[in-house]
């Protein structure tokens, strides 16, 4: 449920770009990077193209739980960024036509996640704190301003996908897969037969 919460907030703000809605597209729109550095580093080919947004979990808490099923409270992060190598101000405020500010994608952002289910088994989204990002000395220097929106909802786990019960056999092999693109542009596709 986590890594669909993350794409759809993403597919959500993606779909919602263009003229009839917003009046902007996003440009990037993808996981939120664990280290900046590595993601935009000297050797790194990205280049963050503006606007742009990225989405991470942030944790859960446990409301309520019964022998089957477990109720959380999960916290999302949703990071949008302006980029304008003018001046501060046009990269919070937007600047000239067509140019839109981080001041703008936060508001915007907001009045599309407030109440929204994504079509996923999950409870509205609330809006919590909005922030101003921690920017390193590397993102500064690209021009950007990001500013960072808390999201949280609630859902179920189920566990009766798995029962202790059932006899699973011997753990032989184990096979990997990411539902979220990775960040830097390595296979995380594994698979491994364990010798026996």
């Amino acid at each position: 449920m986590i890594g669909a919460i993350e794409n759809g907030i993403l597919d959500l703000l993606k779909n919602a770009g263009g003229v009839a809605l917003l009046g902007y597209d996003y440009q990037t729109l993808e996981s939120f990077p664990d280290d900046w550095e590595t993601y935009l580093g000297a050797n790194s080919t990205k280049i963050i193209k503006s606007p742009g947004a990225w989405v991470t979990f942030g944790g859960w808490r446990k409301l309520e739980q019964t022998n089957s099923r477990l109720q959380v409270e999960g916290t999302f992060g949703l990071v949008v960024a302006a980029k304008n190598l003018r001046n501060q101000r046009e990269q919070r405020h937007g600047g000239t036509a067509g140019e839109v500010g981080s001041f703008q994608l936060v508001e915007d952002a907001a009045k599309l996640l407030l109440g929204q289910t994504l079509g996923l088994d999950i409870e509205g989204f609330d809006i919590g704190a909005c922030q101003y990002a921690q920017l390193g000395e590397l993102l500064r220097k690209k021009g950007l301003n990001m500013l960072a929106l808390q999201l949280t909802t609630k859902w179920w786990v189920d566990r009766t996908y798995f029962n202790p019960a059932d006899d699973i056999g011997d753990f032989e092999t184990f096979a990997g897969d990411w539902d979220l693109p990775p960040v830097t542009g390595v296979d995380l596709r594994t698979q491994t037969t364990l010798p026996t």
